[in-house]
């Protein structure tokens, strides 16, 4: 080769050699990229605080940039109730999913997963007529999403005027579906997570009040398998949500901004405008994040068998909503209360402080 290379000119010997070198056997040019894995993770718009908190976690770039670096892409999947994620989730359409706590159990008990953060604590409300009680929900039909935190609160209400499930006509609508449901008489009461509750007594406190009312919290979920294969990718989940929070806190121009991209985001799912301002969505957001102080940590280990969730747990079971059999360790071992406490113990690392948001 030499030889005959001495008789080239000297651009040519340059193209035949860098010819040569990109296309030598095990050169790190010719390795093809590795294929990325798509994150997925499926959240309500129309619940608060979730709506506002996972359209912030949408625009930022950090968690975005970290995960790339990982070699994952994020993809956001809203859904109009959380039975929908639930279902999409099980089927393994979903790789993390953000909903309530009774979706949480019954997930928990049908496909491994880990729950990783805490982003709401507030209450579902059964509304109906003012001067309603809860025994005249008998023979009523009642609007409701079906396995969702709102049906837990219609159990409860109805449990404790000495009624079931069979004493009633369940309506199944989409959250948006029920104030119109409701206004124009073509349900007795329903069953709703906020804001809708709120806004309806608000709007019309002479014809509306709350009947039952029940706590509820919300929870970021991955599935065991992903946490598994990509635990850094996980705790990157966590700072991202985190640092929403973080960012949410900071001041109420970025929560009034997250109102604004929520409320895009509720038009765009159901293709109708949110009846709530964003004035009003700013309100609930503030009042949601203060009742989470403002933080994505999960209950410590030790309370886990004395709170909510196994109330509700419990509950479930003696409804027969949930078979005898199963066991409360198979829900509590589901949180791993480590993933978050290693993100706020290490705040500049995970950078829960410094922002770069899509602000469009």
């Amino acid at each position: 080769m030499r030889s005959n290379m001495m008789h080239l000119p000297v651009g040519l010997i340059c193209c035949v050699l860098s010819f040569y070198w990109l296309s030598a056997p095990g050169d790190a040019a010719a390795v093809p990229a590795s294929p990325q894995i798509e994150c997925r993770i499926g959240y309500q718009p129309f619940s608060s605080p979730t709506g506002a908190i996972f359209e912030v976690m949408k625009r930022d770039r950090l968690l975005r940039q970290a995960l790339r670096r990982q070699n994952i892409t994020l993809s956001f999947m809203p859904a109009m109730k959380g039975s929908d994620s639930a279902t999409l989730f099980k089927r393994g359409g979903l790789d993390a999913i953000a909903m309530g706590d009774m979706p949480v159990i019954e997930l928990a008990l049908n496909r491994p997963i880990t729950v990783i953060g805490q982003f709401r604590h507030n209450y579902v409300t059964v509304v109906a007529p003012r001067g309603a009680t809860p025994r005249s929900l008998k023979g009523k039909r009642i609007g409701n999403v079906f396995a969702s935190a709102g049906h837990y609160a219609l159990l409860k209400t109805l449990q404790n005027a000495g009624l079931s499930e069979r004493d009633v006509t369940l309506v199944p609508l989409d959250i948006n579906e029920m104030p119109e449901a409701l206004i124009n008489g073509s349900v007795y009461a329903v069953a709703a997570w906020e804001p809708t509750p709120s806004r309806l007594i608000a709007h019309q406190p002479d014809r509306f009040s709350s009947l039952g009312r029940q706590s509820s919290s919300g929870y970021l979920s991955v599935s065991r398998a992903f946490a598994n294969q990509h635990p850094e990718s996980v705790s990157l989940l966590a700072a991202g949500l985190a640092r929403a929070i973080n960012w949410l806190a900071k001041d109420d121009a970025n929560r009034q901004q997250a109102a604004v991209w929520n409320k895009a985001a509720m038009l765009e799912l159901s293709g109708k405008a949110s009846p709530l301002s964003t004035e009003e969505l700013r309100r609930h957001l503030t009042a949601d994040l203060q009742a989470i102080s403002y933080s994505a940590r999960l209950p410590v280990p030790k309370s886990l068998g004395e709170n909510l969730l196994f109330d509700e747990f419990r509950f479930l079971r003696d409804v027969g909503r949930l078979p005898e059999t199963v066991q409360w360790g198979t829900v509590r071992t589901s949180f791993d209360v480590s993933v978050m406490e290693r993100i706020y113990r290490n705040p500049r690392a995970y950078s829960l402080n410094r922002f770069d948001y899509e602000l469009r």
